[in-house]
């Protein structure tokens, strides 16, 4: 599965950023950022295996877009989060 969660301009820097939630329930859910410059290159940066939650994920990807993460900076934010990937076969306790 992939879906685009939202897309945000950043008019002052003529960036567009796009954020969305991939992933299977078998696999986990992971969010990518495809940032899009004015000269037209492109950035891309995903995590994958975040949660086993599909309202999890979709959860923390508009809570990314809110505060305009651009794609550099996934793993940093997701990090002072305290968001970070499991590993296969862990279980994860969650309220979601």
């Amino acid at each position: 599965m992939r879906k685009t969660v939202g897309s945000i301009r950043v008019l002052e820097l003529g960036t567009t950023l796009q954020y969305s939630i991939f992933g299977s329930r078998q696999e986990g859910y992971g969010i990518e950022i495809v940032q899009k410059e004015k000269d037209g290159s492109v950035i891309k940066n995903s995590q994958s295996n975040i949660t086993y939650y599909v309202n999890k994920i979709r959860w923390i990807a508009r809570l990314l877009m809110q505060g305009s993460v651009f794609a550099g900076s996934l793993q940093e934010i997701l990090q002072e989060l305290e968001i970070l990937p499991f590993s296969k076969g862990e279980l994860e306790a969650s309220p979601f």
